[in-house]
């Protein structure tokens, strides 16, 4: 539909929460956003993103008010897949709360968790609602299949790792169950396979505090 033709226009608009990238496979430029997710290219050079709707329906009185949101654009060298587009994403996304607390009570600096490779994210760290192991929940977001390897403390003292339902239940559908592509190696370290685009839950078994 052409584009200069009324309500057609709208059609050429996408949802993107996070963030809309434009590039090539050397460089690229990526427009975060923090609540503003409709966003339309045209051309191929311009990026555009719907700031306000107000549409009539099915809520009169939708959009009206203050808004506040926040934009900022990313340059970034090689392609989306092999950048930090998407880590860039997630942190311009929830603030940082500061803490106050008085000396005595900071631990010593320590990673608890980090995952590689960067289009791996870990979306989710928690302890099981059965038991004291913990949950991890990650996705790729590069479309690529990947093996990604997750380092925990040591203080965790990881001993073995399953994956497991996003309900933190036991894989019974045998067209769900993989073998072979989740392993925990020396160090903390743990090694799972992910298909493009792919979400997985993990169930920990730690000898460590989790709490």
């Amino acid at each position: 539909a052409p584009r200069d033709r009324g309500w057609e226009a709208g059609g050429f608009e996408c949802g993107a929460p996070r963030y809309v990238a434009l590039g090539e496979p050397f460089f690229g430029v990526a427009l975060l956003n923090d609540s503003k997710y409709g966003h339309s290219v045209w051309e191929g050079t311009t990026l555009a993103v719907t700031c306000l709707r107000a549409p009539k329906m099915p809520d009169p009185t939708c959009d009206q008010g203050g808004h506040h949101f926040a934009l900022a654009l990313y340059p970034h060298a090689g392609d989306v897949a092999h950048s930090t587009v998407q880590r860039q994403a997630v942190a311009h996304n929830p603030p940082l709360l500061p803490l106050e607390l008085p000396p005595q009570c900071l631990p010593a600096p320590a990673s608890f968790l980090a995952c590689e490779p960067a289009h791996v994210e870990v979306d989710a760290i928690k302890r099981a609602e059965d038991s004291a192991e913990l949950i991890v929940r990650l996705h790729e977001g590069a479309g690529a299949a990947t093996r990604a390897v997750l380092t925990c403390n040591p203080r965790l003292g990881v001993t073995a790792a399953v994956a497991v339902l996003m309900n933190e239940g036991p894989i019974t559908d045998p067209s769900l169950a993989r073998t072979g592509d989740l392993s925990v190696l020396p160090g903390g370290r743990v090694e799972v396979g992910l298909a493009p685009w792919e979400v997985r839950t993990l169930r920990l078994a730690c000898t460590g505090n989790t709490e």
